[in-house]
């Protein structure tokens, strides 16, 4: 869904439920139609996403280069010769993650 790993477990005209299924995450989310308007409310999340950052705050996106960076520091230490074509092949296969060549380039060159 959206290119993340969530399964929606339940839905109906008025409920939806949710759920990571990405590695060991046990990260769940309950939603609700509200009345009058064609929008969902969140109402109930449980477990927090930890595989990769997750937040509803603005300005404050799924996966960052800080994240990246942080995350991936010891690969690129223990394999120098890694391209931004291999860290963008791994972003996209283990997070679903579909990093253009430039982030991952700032990325790289940040480490």
């Amino acid at each position: 869904m959206g290119g993340y790993h969530l399964k929606i477990k339940k839905s109906d005209n008025c409920r939806i439920q949710m759920c990571y299924l990405g590695g060991e995450c046990k990260w769940r989310l309950w939603a609700s139609k509200m009345s009058n308007e064609a929008s969902w409310q969140i109402r109930t999340m449980h477990a927090p996403h930890k595989c990769i950052p997750f937040s509803f705050e603005p300005r404050k996106g799924h996966m960052s280069c800080e994240w990246s960076t942080e995350t991936y520091r010891e690969t690129f230490r223990l394999q120098p010769w890694l391209r931004a074509r291999d860290l963008q092949s791994i972003l996209k296969e283990k997070h679903s993650y579909d990093a253009t060549l430039l982030c991952v380039g700032e990325l790289r060159r940040k480490l």
